[in-house]
C-alpha cells in the first residue's frame, strides 16, 4: 500500500483513479520468474470482482460459496455493497483497470466490472453468508474474559473483523487455571487457535497457545 497513489484526476464527480507501479517485463522473461506482487494483487481483484458480479447476479448461495476460490471474502462484499449504497443518483459502481503496457496480461483478464445498484441487498447478504461460514487459520484473538460456564467453556471479549465481539472457546486441561485467573482478575488474555464465525458469536478451535497480562511468557500445550 506504501506504493500506491492517487492517479490523474478526471472528469465526474466520483470518479478516482489509483496507480499502483509494476516494473516492466525483460525481453525473454516469460516462465523466468513470479509476477510482481503489485500486479498479482490487481490482478486477484479484477478476477474477485468479476466472480462476485457473476454469483450475484445468480443470486445463488452455493455459488457465491464457491466464489471464495476466485477470491471473494466477506470484507470484499462488505465494501461492495458499502460503496454501491454511496453510489447515489446513480446507484452503480464501476471498476475500470488499464493494464500496463510494459508487462503483458494473461488472457481472459477482466479489464472493467460494473456493478449496478439493484445487487446491493444481494452482495450485502452474500457477505453475511462468508462471514457465518468463515474460518481463519491461526487467529490471534487479545480481550477479557466476559463468561465462564463452569470452567469449560469462556466467552472472550474481543476485536474480531474490525468489531469488539464475543468469541467462545472450549477451555483446554491445560489452561483452565490461567483463564479462571484472569476472568477473577480481569486481565488481557491473548490466545491462538482457528477462528469460526457460527451465526452471532464466533468460535475459536483448538486453542494453541494463551497468554495473560500477568505472565508475559507464552503457554504452550505438551
Amino acid at each position: 500500500m506504501d506504493t500506491v497513489r492517487l492517479g490523474q484526476t478526471e472528469r465526474g464527480s466520483y470518479v478516482v483513479a489509483i496507480e499502483t507501479p509494476v516494473s516492466p517485463e525483460l525481453a525473454g522473461q516469460v516462465g523466468l520468474g513470479p509476477e510482481p506482487f503489485a500486479r498479482r494483487v490487481t490482478r486477484q481483484l479484477a478476477t474477485s470482482l468479476h466472480a462476485l458480479l457473476r454469483a450475484a447476479q445468480n443470486q445463488d448461495a452455493s455459488e457465491i460459496q464457491q466464489s471464495v476460490a476466485s477470491g471473494v471474502s466477506a470484507n470484499l462484499c462488505s465494501a461492495m455493497a458499502n460503496a454501491l449504497g454511496l453510489s447515489v443518483p446513480k446507484g452503480e459502481v464501476e471498476v475500470r483497470v488499464s493494464w500496463a503496457r510494459t508487462r503483458r496480461v494473461p488472457p481472459n483478464t477482466p479489464v472493467s466490472v460494473l456493478f449496478p445498484g439493484y445487487l446491493t441487498g444481494v452482495i450485502s447478504e452474500a457477505a453475511t453468508i462468508l462471514r457465518a461460514n468463515s474460518e481463519i487459520e491461526s487467529f490471534e484473538l487479545e480481550g477479557t474474559v466476559y463468561k465462564l460456564r463452569q470452567d469449560t467453556e469462556a466467552i472472550i471479549l474481543g476485536l474480531v473483523d474490525g468489531q469488539h465481539g464475543k468469541v467462545r472457546l472450549t477451555i483446554p486441561d491445560h489452561y483452565r487455571d490461567a483463564l479462571i485467573r484472569a476472568f477473577e482478575r480481569r486481565s488481557i488474555v491473548t490466545c491462538t487457535g482457528e477462528l469460526r464465525q457460527t451465526g452471532k458469536i464466533a468460535e475459536l478451535l483448538n486453542v494453541r497457545s494463551l497468554d495473560t497480562s500477568e505472565d508475559t511468557s507464552e503457554s504452550e500445550a505438551d
